[in-house]
Parts: C-alpha cells; structure tokens; sequence
C-alpha cells in the first residue's frame, strides 16, 4: 500500500441550547443542507441536537458545522462524530490521519481499538480540545468501535 489514507468524517451529532420555535430549527436546517458536502440534516429541537450526515470526501469539517450553528444565535454544547479510518499508532498514541498533519487523537478508556492498530474502523465518540505540550489538538474519546465496511 502506497500513501496514506485519510479518515472521513460519516455524521456529527451537535448538542445546541436555546433553539425554542420550529422555524428556527428550518432556518438552521436550510442553512446547513446548502453546503454541498452535506448529505442530510435532521434537528430535534426539543432534545436539541442537529445530527449532519456528510457526503464523502465532502470537505466539511466538524468545526465548520459547529460554527455554522453557533452563527446563527445558538449556544453549542457536546459534539459527538462518527468517523471511518485506519488505526495508527505513533509512541503509544493512537490516532485517525484527517489530511495532511492533521490527526484526530483517539482516546480508548476502554480498550477497544487495542486490536484495530493498523485496520479501517468505523468509530463513534466525543469529540474535545486538549492540549498537547503548547499545541492544542482534537481528540475523540471513543465510545464504540466497529470494522468498516
């Protein structure tokens, strides 16, 4: 196998608070559906979560649908993604290659990627800021892990 292969970004799920009224939840949908890297978009404004399905290799990136959100008037809160990638393992850090030197660090509380170094999983979980050294990275404290198809 030549190159490396980038992990896509399959759904993010974006806890919001202050959505009251269902034309709010239309102007946000309409909003979000118009990127062209979207495939779906479904709001439950009562539980508050807008849950984006993205199209493959759309090119949007869970911050822009964070933002997109935000902009239009509504306190974010947890974002959880579900993500498809190769393993990899670099001085007892695991993590998903997102495209050039970005990498999604993933954290395993539970052991469940211990034997998927190196094979393509399908991986939900929480997706945080930490920081490493003076760097501040993402990192996706995986809940549930699966062989991908």
């Amino acid at each position: 196998m030549t190159g490396v292969l980038s992990a896509q970004v399959l759904r993010v799920e974006q806890s919001f608070g202050g959505m009251e009224c269902a034309s709010c939840a239309d102007f946000v949908k309409n909003k979000l559906e118009k990127n062209p890297g979207v495939a779906s978009v479904q709001i439950d404004a009562q539980k508050g979560v807008v849950t984006v399905d993205l199209k493959p290799d759309g090119g949007v990136k869970p911050q822009l649908i964070r933002d997109w959100v935000q902009q239009s008037g509504y306190q974010i809160k947890e974002t959880t993604l579900t993500v498809r990638g190769t393993v990899e393992m670099d001085r007892g850090v695991m993590s998903l290659n997102m495209g050039g030197a970005n990498k999604l660090i993933l954290l395993d509380h539970d052991f469940l990627l211990r034997e998927q170094v190196r094979r393509k999983v399908e991986l939900t979980g929480k997706l945080e800021k930490a920081k490493l050294g003076e760097a501040s990275v993402e990192v996706l404290g995986v809940k549930t892990s699966k062989p991908a198809k």
